[in-house]
């Protein structure tokens, strides 16, 4: 079930003992829609990741999501592009991605944004710019 940032996902299981005892329990897991695996999460739109190296967005959606070009803080991404892959699912969500080649030029500028656009829904990615390697 769809939550603010994420889905929400219910897990439950049932055993019944030789005596006919019945045992149940549940779980209910939050999964986030957006990640950037190697990046440092500030807040669920906002992220730390450093020039010169490559970061995976994943992004969990029913239909495939377009992404839009980085731009300066300043300005609006770009697009869209059909440059997500399918990468597997979680709980029958299907899991996309995307590899973010941050170059030594992203350094000009402290502040990128990215987007992510699921039919006529855009999320902004903002993305800070750490010195470093």
């Amino acid at each position: 079930m769809p939550a603010l940032g994420g889905y929400k996902i219910l897990y439950g299981a049932q055993a019944v003992s030789g005596a006919g005892t019945v045992g149940k329990a549940g779980l209910l897991s939050f999964v986030t829609t957006v990640v950037i695996v190697g990046g440092s999460e500030i807040t669920g739109d906002y992220w730390s990741v450093t020039p010169g190296h490559r970061y995976v967005l994943q992004v969990l959606s029913r239909t495939r999501p377009a992404y839009l070009d980085a731009a300066p803080r300043t300005g609006s991404p770009t697009g869209p592009h059909d440059y997500f892959s399918r990468a597997g699912s979680v709980d029958g969500i299907p899991l996309w991605k995307v590899t973010l080649n941050i170059t030594k030029a992203f350094a000009r500028f402290p502040n990128w944004t990215v987007g992510i656009q699921t039919g006529t829904t855009v999320r902004r990615i903002k993305l800070e710019m750490l010195s470093g390697n």
